[in-house]
């Protein structure tokens, strides 16, 4: 089975979602006040450490875009990269029938890459890295965005 390395990997923290202390508006599907993550107050979610190898847009490539729902055009501040292999050795993605569920989803904040505190979100994810001995990508790549205005 091939698993790839990555290159000058740093830890990264990354609060999950709880969604199920948030309320939501059903029509527009959003979060109503507030997203509660962990942390934000008792028994809401946890924090997980990903060994990540981080790569910023730099404006020397156009910066990525995926099309949501509605059309609306997500662009990626930068991304990071983990090892399929890592997520489910360290219990944060399961699989079940050759389907890995990655435990991460969008919206979630990453506070901490390296020693730097960090706000930045998660906007997509995909598989990467595909080989033909696996059943689907080896890594996944996080892309993150900042939603402050002044950067």
């Amino acid at each position: 089975m091939a698993i790839p390395k990555l290159i000058h990997p740093v830890p990264c923290i990354l609060r999950r979602i709880n969604t199920s202390v948030t309320t939501y508006d059903q029509y527009a599907r959003e979060p109503v006040r507030r997203l509660w993550r962990s942390g934000d107050g008792q028994d809401t979610g946890s924090e997980i450490t990903l060994q990540a190898q981080v790569n910023w847009n730099d404006g020397k490539y156009q910066k990525p875009m995926i099309k949501m729902g509605g059309g609306v055009e997500v662009e990626s501040d930068g991304y990071l990269l983990v090892r399929v292999f890592d997520l489910i050795n360290d219990g944060i993605a399961s699989e079940s029938g050759g389907v890995v569920n990655y435990g991460i989803s969008r919206n979630d904040r990453i506070v901490q890459i390296g020693r730097r505190n960090v706000n930045l979100y998660v906007v997509f994810f995909r598989d990467v890295a595909f080989y033909p001995d696996r059943a689907g990508g080896t890594l996944l790549e996080i892309d993150f965005a900042s939603r402050s205005p002044s950067e």
